[in-house]
């Protein structure tokens, strides 16, 4: 599975965008970010900064209708028609929905002394995002601290950032951040991530294959399930295994660790069961002692489907496999209801 690409949009690209969320790299950026593939990060300064910017340009849509001479709106009557007091409220609107559908989560300001000190020393000496000409820059001096912050404290190796500031290129220089254009030239290098990764991904199959023997494994898979217990729930009564058959083996990936590569796998596996229960509607309860006294009891054969993660070991001399982990998520439960 590729690992999820962590992303954050400086207010530059949806002023750049023209505010227009419904476009298709847009519909797709919101797509990766409902299935989780790609993290969209913000801030409460992007947001509130794009409101405002979303304000502005309607006030100045305001003006500029207003300067217009009355024959000359005559002109501009689809455009007029089109336009509505409320335009800024549904812009928001607009925006506020592509942040819910992407998921999105903002970043908080816990940079600390340390973050609030390298703000300070960098107006002093008007490092990027600060210069002459831009003195006041100090909402996105706060983001970017608060970009690094994150960076440091989950590890992430690669994160990217789409701005058209060229002081936020010259702040993130290191091979950790990639700074992006626009969310198409984001979407671009996500492809290429892809492709990289179903490149490495088709590399270790092959690597894979020269150490697994799928026959050894459902061999040593069915000798450890055979000796384990299948829990009967909800009801009195007991299960008996009686075969275990792999269906089905997926590869999730392995680890090269010296002389031993370790693998991931996930097994679809069939227990042939015996299942001995108590029938409560065919048996006498006594209320008094509290207890069946007559307790009758159903024997049925049937079959029994879970997935199991398991983890092998595969000495790379000697081929020997060995189980070093193997579970499911239900615990080998199973119940009649």
């Amino acid at each position: 599975m590729m690992k999820k690409l962590h992303l954050f949009i400086d207010t530059s690209e949806f002023i750049r965008n023209h505010f227009n969320f419904e476009n298709i790299s847009y519909q797709r950026l919101q797509n990766l970010c409902a299935k989780e593939d790609v993290i969209l990060h913000t801030h409460d300064i992007i947001i509130k900064e794009t409101e405002s910017a979303i304000e502005k340009r309607s006030k100045a849509f305001e003006l500029f209708l207003d300067w217009l001479p009355k024959n000359e709106k005559q002109l501009f009557r689809g455009l007029l028609k089109q336009y509505k007091k409320d335009s800024f409220v549904k812009k928001v609107e607009e925006f506020r929905t592509f942040l819910n559908r992407c998921k999105s989560k903002s970043l908080k300001n816990d940079f600390g002394i340390v973050g609030i000190d390298n703000i300070i020393k960098k107006f002093f000496s008007m490092e990027a995002p600060f210069s002459e000409k831009k003195k006041d820059e100090f909402p996105d001096a706060i983001c970017i601290e608060s970009i690094k912050k994150y960076i440091e404290d989950s590890g992430i190796q690669k994160f990217y950032i789409i701005s058209q500031d060229p002081d936020w290129r010259s702040v993130f220089c290191d091979s950790t951040v990639v700074v992006c254009d626009n969310v198409h030239d984001f979407l671009n290098k996500y492809n290429t991530e892809i492709e990289l990764h179903n490149k490495k991904f088709r590399e270790e199959q092959e690597r894979l294959s020269a150490y697994l023997n799928y026959e050894k494994i459902r061999e040593k898979v069915k000798d450890k399930l055979l000796d384990t217990m299948i829990w009967l729930i909800d009801d009195e009564g007991e299960i008996g295994i009686n075969d275990v058959q792999i269906t089905d083996i997926c590869d999730n990936g392995c680890e090269d660790n010296g002389d031993v590569v370790r693998v991931y796998l996930q097994l679809d596996v069939t227990f042939d069961v015996s299942v001995h229960y108590l029938s409560e509607e065919d048996s006498v309860w006594d209320s008094e002692e509290k207890q069946y006294i007559m307790p009758q009891y159903i024997d049925f054969d049937t079959e029994i489907e879970d997935s199991i993660n398991c983890v092998i070991d595969v000495n790379k001399e000697t081929l020997e496999i060995k189980i070093a982990e193997i579970y499911d998520g239900n615990e080998f439960r199973y119940s009649l209801r």
